[in-house]
This record gives C-alpha cells, structure tokens and sequence, in this order.
C-alpha cells in the first residue's frame, strides 16, 4: 500500500481552550484512543500551577469525551506517560505538590478510562525524580525514572519498579545505574521481558570513561532481576528510543 492511498481524518482540536496544553501523549487498543497532556489551569500560562488531562475516544477517535483531570492540585503536575494492556490505562507523571523535589505519580483505570485510581507516589525519595517512562504487558506494568542530586544536578540515577498485578502494588525500586547524567531512559516490555536504554553525558567524553555513552539493560523475569548493561555506543547525546516486536528488540539514537 502506497503512502498516497491512506486518507487521514480532519484535525481534532482535541483541548480547545485558551490555556497551555502541552506534552501530549496517545495510546490506542482496538477501537479506544487515549489522551494525556499537562495544561495550565490558570490564566497566567506561565504559572506553577499545570494539571494532567485525560481524554479518550470510543469510535477510533472520532469524537472524544469530556476531559479529566488526573493530578488536581495545586503543585506543578508535568510530562504525562501513558501505557496501556488489556488489564488497564496506566499513567505517570512528575509532581512537586507535597515536597521540595519532583516525585513519580501513577495512576490506573480498569474501566476503559471511565475512572481512575488515586495517584500514589512511586518514587518517594528527596530526590528530583524525572524523565519518566512506562510500558505495559497484559498484567505487568514497567516504569523507569531518573533521579537527580539535589546538590548535584550532574549525578543521577536511573531508577526502576515494576508491578505483576496491573499496578495494584509495586516492587521495591530498583536502582539500575549510577552517575549518569541527562539519562533520558526508555523502558519497552514483552511477555516476561523488560528492555531498558539510556543515555549518559559526562564531561570527560573519553572511551575509557565508562560512564559515557548508550546503554541497554534486560530483565527476563519480568523485572525481578536484570543482566549486565551493555554499552551500544560510547558516544550519544540526547533522548534514545526503544520498540519491541516479540522477540525483536530495536534501539535508534
């Protein structure tokens, strides 16, 4: 099929507001469409008070639902993530609401998007916990983060927890490397197999620094334990991406 016979709908304003709506994410399963940003809920788009919006289509998004509001309160709630599997929507996102640092949100619906959970915080820590990402297969849900030293914004850790039963409880944190920075990981997950990349910048960029470069680490056991990571490139700057076809894995940077 020739890319000239596909024919695209319309344009969906899918906000339609006069606020600040950013960071858009979508996810799809059969015929539903799933919607997550952050958007100012003041006049002043340049505030500290963001929100996370969900909204979701039934007829291949065609028309959507009234939006709702994930975070709902009065901290800055940013970069929304969105998983989905047959056994739910699952969500995260960075907040500082309730402390001095940015902390992992997450959130789940069982019910196609019709409610959500109460957020619970994943990270927990007096660090500054971001550049989150999610994966889900069937049951299993996966997220990794990195965590930032409030004193030291050039070292941080790549984080990781995961959960077997859909979200209802969560694994102790894994901390899966070190003295990273501008990590940017990406997690992607198949059967009882979890994929993780990310990115380290340092200031010594020698091939000898062993702290430079793309990374990949796998799990086999759903994120129970992990192998060794493995250096793909000892040069890379900015975010990576991963994709998962069965027992393909595929890395661009």
């Amino acid at each position: 099929m020739r890319a000239s016979d596909f024919v695209f709908s319309n344009v969906t304003n899918i906000t339609n507001n006069s606020k600040d709506s950013v960071y858009a994410q979508i996810a799809a399963n059969d015929n539903y469409v799933y919607v997550v940003w952050e958007e100012s809920v003041t006049e002043n788009s340049y505030g500290n008070n963001y929100d996370i919006f969900f909204k979701k289509s039934v007829d291949n998004g065609t028309t959507f639902s009234k939006p709702i509001n994930l975070s709902n309160n009065n901290g800055f709630s940013e970069h929304p993530q969105i998983a989905v599997s047959k056994n739910g929507i699952f969500i995260i996102w960075a907040d500082n609401t309730d402390s001095n640092n940015t902390e992992i949100m997450f959130t789940k619906s069982v019910d196609n998007g019709t409610t959500f959970s109460k957020p619970i915080n994943l990270s927990n820590n007096s660090q500054n916990s971001n550049n989150q990402e999610i994966s889900a297969f069937n049951e299993n849900v996966y997220i990794v983060w990195q965590d930032i030293d409030l004193n030291n914004n050039k070292n941080s850790s790549i984080m990781f927890k995961s959960s077997i039963d859909s979200g209802n409880r969560f694994n102790d944190t894994i901390k899966l490397a070190t003295n990273t920075n501008d990590a940017y990981p990406k997690v992607n997950s198949y059967e009882d197999y979890v994929y993780i990349v990310w990115n380290s910048e340092n200031n010594n960029l020698s091939k000898d620094n062993k702290n430079n470069g793309l990374f990949f680490i796998k799990s086999n056991d759903r994120g129970n334990t992990f192998e060794n990571s493995i250096r793909l490139a000892h040069y890379n700057f900015g975010e990576s991406q991963i994709a998962v076809n069965e027992n393909e894995v595929f890395i661009v940077w």
